[in-house]
């Protein structure tokens, strides 16, 4: 008997097929996955995969972007940006390094002012500070760096304004003695042969304006100690003596060229007396000035709107260096007990041989003191460009560059109080007066010898100098 064999049906025999089909594709991808992975982890952890698909060095990439120059990070973090800080300031995501050059992460804010004198505390102000350009200021007095600086003198001394300064070790200093002070009454003898010595340092500047383009700052100390005007005649800040020398010889001498460039030329507007209408004079471009009454009295640049008030806003101290050349101090409750001093404005008082100032109390005296007061402190006023980095939020604890006295005249003939009368021809007012403009340099550019009463150069309108005898008013703290 035959026996007949079972057979699948047509339809199942193809699904049998299809399903071996799909085992081997499957089979087929697991190992090409397998691959993958085992390709993959031999490429490591400090590898990247390129566009390409080849195996890049991240840190060869890295270095590579960077070492481009002005890549894009550099180039957005180096562009300012308004902050969000409601301070109207700017700031600076990025900065560059180097000395003398900007560092930290934020351009200077405007100053806070709180005048709380109504409930009996004292106004305080919140500044910020940058550190530009050089003068001297601490005293030096142990005997090892004093052996240094008198062995230097011996090999190559600089002349100064005043005294002579000297490089020892990579730090200037300057050697005085009493006939070089504006006053000699607070210039204690000491067993130096009458010497006194005193390391150049970064000047510390309060920022009292940052508009995005300049900061306008002022000496945050008394840096040097001088009369307004030489002598006791009438006078406005356009030919005073102190004008003519911020302008030549102390911009010359406390900052670098590089320096120099970065401070910009401002007009600076010279107001009649608000109380007695005595007039300010002319207008004036200038590159270095003294504050005016109507800017200590300003709240938006730090200080307190009142006059009268003792205002912690407007206490300076000077340096070490202002006090021994004769700055007077006073250091009563009425100023914290601090030992602040007088400093000069340049706006006029009450009669033109007078000129306001601050007193120590921290208010202003409007109705002003004769010009040829010699015991007052001088803090400066300028505009440095923002974007020139030069400045710097931080003290690099060095010297600085510096300019030298020989920039300002030809001749280096300049009195104690840094005047510069016996200038002729290429003088120091030629020298700045590329800079500034219609500036103190063009004034005095054309003198040929005369005092600063007549120095006007081709000023349409200069002052009549009347040279008066009176009795020197007492002096108001």
């Amino acid at each position: 008997m035959r026996t007949k064999v079972a057979t699948k049906p047509k339809a199942m025999r193809l699904l049998s097929l299809f399903l071996v089909f799909v085992m081997l594709i499957t089979t087929q991808g697991f190992t090409s996955i397998a691959k993958t992975v085992s390709e993959n982890e031999a490429i490591g952890e400090n590898e990247i995969i390129g566009e390409n698909g080849d195996v890049e060095d991240p840190e060869q990439t890295e270095s590579q972007s960077v070492g481009t120059g002005e890549n894009s990070d550099q180039s957005q973090n180096a562009d300012l940006k308004d902050a969000e800080d409601g301070s109207g300031a700017l700031t600076q995501s990025d900065s560059t390094s180097g000395n003398g050059i900007q560092t930290g992460n934020e351009t200077p804010v405007n100053p806070v002012h709180n005048c709380n004198t109504e409930d009996g505390t004292q106004d305080t102000t919140t500044w910020s500070y940058v550190y530009f350009g050089s003068y001297p200021q601490s005293e030096v007095t142990d005997s090892v760096t004093i052996n240094k600086i008198e062995n230097a003198l011996k090999i190559s001394p600089i002349k100064g304004d005043v005294g002579v300064d000297v490089w020892v070790d990579g730090v200037k200093y300057r050697r005085i003695s009493k006939t070089d002070t504006n006053d000699d009454e607070y210039f204690d003898e000491v067993a130096n042969n009458g010497y006194r010595y005193f390391k150049w340092e970064r000047i510390k500047w309060r920022v009292l304006n940052n508009n995005g383009n300049t900061l306008f700052v002022v000496a945050d100390k008394g840096l040097d100690c001088k009369d307004y005007n030489d002598e006791y005649v009438n006078i406005t800040w356009e030919n005073s003596n102190l004008r003519e020398w911020l302008n030549n010889s102390f911009y010359n001498t406390a900052f670098s060229a590089n320096e120099q460039n970065a401070i910009i030329a401002q007009t600076v507007v010279n107001d009649d007396n608000p109380v007695i209408g005595t007039e300010g004079g002319n207008n004036t471009t200038d590159k270095v000035y003294l504050l005016s009454i109507d800017e200590v009295t300003n709240a938006t640049y730090g200080f307190c709107s009142d006059d009268s008030t003792y205002s912690a806003s407007r206490w300076m101290q000077p340096s070490n260096y202002a006090r021994a050349r004769g700055t007077i101090t006073y250091s009563g409750s009425p100023t914290g007990n601090n030992d602040n001093c007088c400093w000069w404005l340049r706006s006029p008082g009450d009669y033109g041989d007078s000129v306001a100032s601050v007193f120590t109390y921290g208010h202003v005296g409007r109705n002003g003191y004769g010009v040829y007061f010699s015991d007052y402190g001088v803090l400066p006023a300028l505009h440095i460009n923002l974007s020139s980095g030069i400045w710097s939020m931080t003290d690099d604890g060095t010297s600085g560059e510096g300019g030298s006295i020989n920039n300002t005249t030809g001749n280096d003939n300049q009195n104690g109080n840094g005047s510069t009368n016996n200038n002729t021809g290429e003088n120091s007012g030629e020298n700045t007066g590329e800079n500034t403009g219609e500036n103190s340099g063009e004034n005095t550019g054309e003198n040929t010898g005369k005092n600063s009463g007549e120095n006007t150069g081709e000023n349409p309108s200069p002052v009549k100098v009347q040279k008066l005898s009176i009795t020197a008013p007492s002096k108001k703290l």
